[in-house]
């Protein structure tokens, strides 16, 4: 008999999984917030809140009264932690809550690498901005502000000089009100690792190089990074005793390190796969699929992978960064219709407003992700479309129109 999971929230990718896995969804998700071809692969639709931890769990109690719930599973940010707290109060296992609760506040994750001896970064939770201050003034080459408890860039200020502290407290949200992470500023080339546990047993499954922007989002993503031997060793070492620390033990991770002149630094990590369309650059450049993985392995419906996949190919994405204002016209979109090593996304239409991208949620302007032999030709391919095509805007504070190539 098949399977059945509850799935909170997310995007398609989780779903196409569980169908090639044979096992049936229940989908929990905000109405109008979910792709409407997840109604052709899930066995029902429950419009809820999946942040809404009590209200979710009386959902699985009424869906426990008519079939068994085997787990309950979420591949997006905001629904990692209310997963983790539904399968330990109904006992479906998974990873343990401690595990996921060390991996969403960044704080006790800082404090547990600290207790292991790993990957050595400094850093302070600041409650004003004098204490932020004397932080700053503690190290020479600047430092990094961000949320304890929060992703996808958001709220991420890098700090140089003490103006520009001063300037980004004001931003903080709550005006600052509220404790802040305050790290030391890493220097080197930032990668991320797509990894898989099974039973406690972690395996690195792809690597890829970041391009970020002046507020530190990732518009771009290389894959698999351009990395030595002896570098991926490191990164393999660090990434696996980084995960055995915090206590994961199933499933995915996207951990971000840095690549420092004293070896691979943590950064953070998630439970998940990572965002950007991570998933499908994994599928083109190693010929795996984390979505379905994530769902069949932990279920027992097929075994983990033992081994890293090789390289198949190179892809990569780059996200569209289109100069603020509402947008006039769009070109050359058309001479890649007929593409068949690439997937353009150009949702702009004339009258639309473009904002800046100061968070993963503002990349919502377009992307291009190509794939070939090796890494070098897909962001060769990226930069082509990139140029090409052009993203004409005007100022919403000027009368005049400019066109900005992206």
């Amino acid at each position: 008999m098949a399977k059945t999971i509850v799935v909170l929230g997310g995007r398609l990718n989780v779903l196409e999984g569980a169908r090639d896995a044979g096992v049936n969804v229940v989908l929990v998700h905000m109405p109008g917030r979910y792709d409407p071809v997840a109604e052709e692969l899930c066995e029902e639709i429950v419009h809820l809140d999946f942040t809404d931890v009590d209200a979710v769990a009386e959902e699985v109690r009424r869906q426990q009264s008519r079939r068994q719930i085997h787990r309950i599973v979420s591949l997006t940010e905001t629904g990692l932690l209310p997963a983790a707290i539904l399968n330990d109060r109904f006992g479906l296992g998974g990873n343990p809550l401690a595990a996921v609760r060390r991996l969403v506040d960044k704080n006790a994750m800082r404090a547990c690498l600290d207790d292991v001896g790993l990957s050595p970064v400094r850093y302070r939770v600041v409650s004003q901005l004098e204490d932020a201050v004397g932080f700053f003034r503690e190290g020479p080459d600047g430092i990094v502000l961000k949320p304890p408890c929060g992703a996808a860039s958001r709220d991420v200020h890098l700090i140089r000089t003490l103006d520009e502290l001063r300037s980004a407290w004001r931003r903080l949200p709550h005006g600052g009100s509220l404790p802040v992470l305050a790290e030391e500023l890493l220097t080197g080339t930032e990668i991320s690792v797509e990894s898989f546990s099974t039973r406690g047993r972690h395996v690195l499954m792809a690597t890829s190089q970041k391009v970020l922007n002046d507020a530190l989002v990732e518009v771009g993503h290389t894959m698999p990074a351009t990395l030595t031997d002896e570098q991926l060793d490191q990164v393999a070492s660090v990434t696996y005793r980084f995960l055995d620390a915090v206590g994961l033990h199933e499933g995915p991770a996207h951990t971000e390190l840095m690549l420092t002149a004293a070896g691979p630094r943590v950064i953070e990590s998630h439970n998940r796969i990572g965002g950007g369309k991570m998933s499908e650059l994994v599928q083109h450049a190693y010929g795996v699929d984390l979505a379905r993985l994530a769902v069949s392995v932990p279920l027992g419906v097929e075994d983990g992978p033992e081994y890293s996949p090789p390289v198949r190919g190179g892809a990569a994405i780059r996200f569209f960064t289109p100069e603020p204002g509402v947008v006039v016209d769009v070109t050359g979109t058309d001479a890649f219709d007929a593409a068949a090593d690439l997937e353009l996304d150009m949702p702009l239409r004339p009258g639309d407003e473009v904002t800046e991208i100061r968070d993963s949620f503002d990349r919502i302007f377009g992307s291009v992700m190509a794939w070939g032999a090796d890494p070098r030709l897909a962001v060769e391919r990226c930069q082509e479309v990139l140029h090409h095509i052009t993203i004409s805007t005007k100022s919403l504070t000027e009368s005049g129109s400019r066109d900005v190539v992206v």
